[in-house]
């Protein structure tokens, strides 16, 4: 089944998202003054620009319906509005939400690459670990860190999630009730 499908993806981002998020929070602590070490900063710094979210829903049947004019066969209106709920926030999370993120994960990424042992450090697993300390007391860093969206696409991977399991549920209610 396609939405589970989708709810099996989607909760596989939520757990990549969260976990990025909470990094985030860690590091906006060191930028408050909170101190840790060198290898806790860059644990915390570099899953900021490495995770890549694709979601790419399964939405076949739902454009069939759409496009021959059937989905009328789908009689119970809550669910018919359900279907077209999830798969709205669907679309505004792949055409909006998405690509900005990406856009910035990108920045952030360049910026990233005018750090001595960065990139080679996390995917060559060169032995010269980068001083991100120094690297984070660059204002333009710092203010991609801090601006780069994880916390809004976190959101609304977590909108994702609630759209996708209350249409699961009401069809699973209503297969019960048949």
């Amino acid at each position: 089944m396609t939405l589970q499908a989708d709810s099996i993806a989607i909760s596989l981002m939520k757990v990549s998202s969260d976990e990025q998020v909470r990094r985030k929070k860690r590091l906006v602590e060191y930028f408050e003054g909170k101190t840790f070490s060198n290898d806790s900063i860059t644990h915390f710094f570099v899953i900021q620009w490495t995770i890549y979210f694709e979601f790419n829903p399964i939405t076949i049947t739902v454009d069939e319906l759409k496009s021959t004019g059937r989905f009328g066969i789908i009689q119970n209106v809550d669910i018919r509005k359900q279907i077209i709920s999830t798969y709205n926030t669907y679309t505004i999370f792949t055409d909006n939400f998405q690509p900005y993120y990406e856009r910035n994960r990108e920045e952030l990424r360049k910026l990233t690459l005018k750090i001595p042992g960065v990139i080679d450090y996390e995917i060559l697993r060169n032995k010269t670990k980068p001083n991100i300390i120094d690297a984070l007391n660059d204002d333009e860093l710092k203010n991609r860190i801090l601006a780069n969206y994880a916390i809004r696409l976190n959101i609304e991977i977590g909108n994702l999630q609630n759209e996708n399991q209350l249409l699961l549920k009401q069809l699973k209610n209503y297969l019960f009730e048949l």
